[in-house]
């Protein structure tokens, strides 16, 4: 999957567990919330700038988003979506455990 992420200028889809793997590749993502337990995920990620949300069920949503992007903003949202998610979570949670046996 990260192959094919990182081979994309855009990703299109619903905010899911490959959302983190989209904002640690730094990739601009424009997501649909297609469950109750995506919303609050999903609006505070967008609130960050990270990605971008459209909403399926309105005709034309995810089209005038596609549109509105820019070079510079779909750069924007790479940089924040890989300084939100930098990959190193197991780390900081092994670490952790290590600190706490000693």
């Amino acid at each position: 999957m990260p192959e094919k992420i990182l081979a994309s200028d855009l990703c299109i889809g619903a905010v899911g567990s490959s959302t983190w793997e989209r904002l640690c590749l730094g990739r601009p993502s424009l997501l649909t919330m297609i469950a109750d337990n995506q919303v609050s995920g999903a609006l505070n990620l967008s609130k960050t700038g990270g990605i971008q949300l459209f909403d399926h069920r309105v005709s034309g949503d995810l089209r005038d988003k596609i549109n509105s992007l820019s070079f510079e903003k779909m750069v924007q949202m790479g940089n924040i979506g890989r300084m939100l998610i930098d990959a190193k979570g197991s780390e900081r949670v092994k670490n952790y455990i290590l600190e706490e046996i000693n």
